[in-house]
């Protein structure tokens, strides 16, 4: 009774399943699972990348108490007939982009309509640098006609006009500051117009007194002259001992720089004309010839605006106005 029970000799298979149970209930280190898959060992870890291609076949079952090799993919050759192994290639390719395999060359009909439509596109430009050209020569020739209608450039000869003018110097002439209109014409446009007693009117303004200007000569209609415009139409003008007197007043002249003396009798100034004389008295062809005389309206070119040359008399022209003093009055000559 007090003995162990011992087990018959020779009984290998007990002692096999009591050894093997006695194992199984060993409490192993802890390690981290993941649903659906066998327990995480760094040591027996298979292979995460396989190829599912037939061509590769099962996994290969080896010895996995051994560390695994590196985890690196590998590239599998398809077969020769896997559509993956054909290229891919573009059911339409467009003329032009740079490749050379799969272009479709254009049709005989679609180069003749690119190069209409290049001919086309040519003429287009054409006809539009012409009309451009055409244009800009229009407009040109309209601004030279205009500036030419309404300035012209002169050059003083002599010195007629010394010291206000010197010999040799360019002048710009205004031609448009007298121009004038006829209002009995322009009246059958324009109802609300009054013509007046006079038909004919200046756009700006007439020839005043003390203007430069140049002037067609009568005697020698291709030769012009610049004067100085002194009696206007309808005044009553005489010179004494080199004064001028306007409707019986003294005129002082601010431009004569040195005295002068001569002497005419009174002339009384018709519409339409003028009286002018050179600021240099004693050595200027002037209305007090008879050579000149009056000078008509229509004789007058036009008034002095700039001095352009030389270039120490850049400026506006020295159209300087005189004034008419009141207590000046002609003084009687003795005819004794």
């Amino acid at each position: 009774m007090g003995q162990d029970r011992q087990p018959p000799a020779g009984d290998d298979s007990e002692a096999s399943e009591r050894e093997a149970s006695s194992e199984d209930f060993v409490q192993a280190p802890f390690t981290a699972t993941v649903r659906g898959h066998a327990p995480f060992t760094p040591e027996a870890t298979p292979p995460l990348i396989a190829h599912l291609s037939p061509a590769v076949g099962p996994l290969p079952v080896g010895d996995w108490s051994s560390p695994p090799s590196p985890l690196v993919p590998t590239l599998v050759e398809p077969a020769d007939g896997d559509p993956l192994n054909q290229p891919i290639v573009p059911d339409h390719q467009l003329v032009g982009d740079g490749l050379d395999e799969g272009t479709i060359e254009p049709t005989a009909e679609e180069l003749t309509a690119e190069a209409e439509r290049q001919e086309e596109l040519r003429r287009r430009r054409t006809r539009t640098i012409v009309r451009e050209l055409t244009e800009t020569g229009l407009l040109a020739l309209i601004v030279f006609l205009a500036v030419r209608a309404s300035l012209q450039n002169f050059k003083v000869d002599g010195n007629s006009m010394f010291p206000t003018l010197h010999n040799g110097q360019f002048l710009i002439v205004n031609k448009l500051v007298y121009a004038e209109i006829d209002t009995r014409n322009l009246s059958k446009f324009l109802p609300f117009l009054d013509s007046g007693t006079s038909s004919r009117r200046n756009v700006f303004h007439g020839p005043q007194r003390g203007d430069i200007v140049v002037l067609v000569d009568p005697q020698r209609t291709t030769t012009d002259l610049v004067k100085r415009i002194i009696g206007l139409p309808g005044d009553s003008l005489e010179i004494v001992d080199g004064k001028v007197y306007i409707n019986g007043q003294l005129l002082i002249e601010p431009y004569i720089q040195t005295a002068w003396h001569d002497t005419k009798p009174k002339v009384e100034i018709p519409a339409g004309q003028y009286f002018v004389m050179g600021d240099n008295r004693d050595n200027s062809l002037d209305s007090r010839s008879p050579q000149v005389g009056l000078i008509p309206a229509d004789h007058i070119i036009g008034k002095a605006m700039l001095s352009y040359w030389p270039a120490d008399r850049f400026g506006l022209a020295p159209n300087e106005t005189p004034t008419l003093s009141a207590q000046g009055a002609v003084p009687q000559l003795s005819t004794r």
